[in-house]
């Protein structure tokens, strides 16, 4: 009798905590789907899918093409970094049984990778730009010269830096214009021109003296240095930044056409020594019709912008010149040019789904003027894409 009432008293406890951690369980597991189903996903599931090693601490590595990738989550100052870039995650994810759940499209623009969620699965793939996708991926705002520095008590232009891509790219640009002039010693420096930097008297230094030498904004802050780079420079945080498009001025007017010839092999080669994925986010401007051909028969590039400033063409033969070129999809023109402003250079371009771009702006009224002549993107100093944003619930 006391056997039979011992075991009755265990298989009721025994069933008591079978009850109590299937609970326990299944109000995780409905936890964790209702958290899934609102858009959050396990942070190192996410970041696993991505291609990450879990370091540990919200530290996670991986590498691009011998470029090594650390990205690490500072929850309690709410900011992400990924090397030197840096992402604001406030309201981005939350917390639940001391996991991190982050919400699933901050996980891809922090990695560039697509990341969908079926049937309790993570999925990260590769994001494979269409041709002119960047017109409409992102805010229609180009960085010029890389975009200025701003700082404290100074701002400076024409840096074509790093440190002015960082804190650009922070601000939510993904559209870069940069400026490259050839070095002495063949090599592709990304630079405004020799007169204002280097030895500042036009001669090309060698690629070795320019990044020695460092750069500066134009006009220059005194005593205010930055990061010079070589095209393989930018190429790398390109690799960083899977979502970055750089747009060449390679002020072919200026030079000969074997050296804009040996500007664009440059790049290309460059690229295809880390990844020919790389050729598809590089934008060449062409300032001629003659160019276009110059640069299609170095690389067949998906996209090229046909920009107006140092050509005569009149706005009809210049929409007659793109309207069967598939691979321009966009138009500059100077804010101030007679073919933006008075011959209705856009809509001259509409009737070929062509768009006008305008350089370069610096006050935010600047958005309205000239979007009033039909500009749909903008080269810009001092503005940034909340700017356009806010612009653009308005307009």
């Amino acid at each position: 009798m006391f056997m039979k009432r011992r075991l009755i008293y265990i298989t009721a406890a025994i069933t008591a905590a079978v009850t109590i951690i299937v609970c326990v369980l299944l109000s995780w597991y409905l936890t964790e789907r209702t958290i899934w189903d609102n858009g959050y996903i396990p942070l190192e599931k996410a970041m696993k899918a991505a291609g990450y090693d879990d370091c540990g601490g919200g530290k996670f590595k991986t590498a691009a093409n011998g470029i090594e990738i650390e990205v690490c989550f500072d929850f309690t100052n709410n900011i992400c970094t990924k090397n030197l870039y840096s992402f604001d995650i406030s309201g981005k994810y939350i917390t639940a049984d001391s996991s991190y759940f982050i919400d699933s499209k901050t996980a891809g623009d922090i990695t560039n990778k697509n990341i969908t969620v079926s049937n309790g699965k993570i999925t990260a793939q590769d994001i494979d730009y269409a041709a002119h996708q960047w017109t409409t991926e992102f805010a229609p705002i180009v960085a010029h010269s890389g975009g200025d520095v701003r700082a404290g008590t100074y701002t400076d232009y024409y840096t074509n830096s790093l440190e002015g891509i960082v804190q650009n790219y922070d601000l939510g640009f993904r559209l870069f214009e940069m400026d490259f002039y050839l070095t002495s010693d063949d090599n592709l420096a990304v630079v405004h021109d020799w007169e204002h930097y280097a030895n500042y008297d036009g001669t090309a230094p060698t690629a070795k003296q320019w990044l020695e030498m460092k750069t500066h904004g134009y006009p220059q802050t005194e005593g205010v240095y930055y990061t010079s780079m070589l095209i393989g420079d930018l190429l790398d945080q390109m690799l960083i930044n899977r979502d970055m498009f750089v747009i060449t001025d390679t002020k072919s007017f200026e030079v000969s056409e074997q050296e804009t010839r040996r500007q664009f092999e440059i790049i290309r080669d460059e690229a295809m020594k880390r990844d020919p994925a790389l050729l598809k986010r590089i934008i060449p401007q062409i300032y001629n019709e003659q160019m276009y051909d110059l640069v299609m028969e170095v690389y067949e590039f998906q996209d090229i912008i046909y920009t107006l400033y140092a050509t005569a063409s009149t706005s009809a033969r210049a929409a007659e010149f793109v309207a069967d070129k598939e691979n321009i999809k966009v138009v500059t023109v100077r804010k101030t040019d007679e073919r933006f402003l008075n011959s209705d250079l856009a809509g001259k371009l509409k009737p070929y789904d062509k768009l006008v771009y305008v350089h370069t702006i610096k006050y935010y009224n600047e958005f309205a003027d000239c979007a009033k002549y039909g500009a749909y993107g903008f080269y810009a100093h001092h503005l940034t894409p909340s700017d356009y944003e806010n612009f653009a619930k308005y307009k």
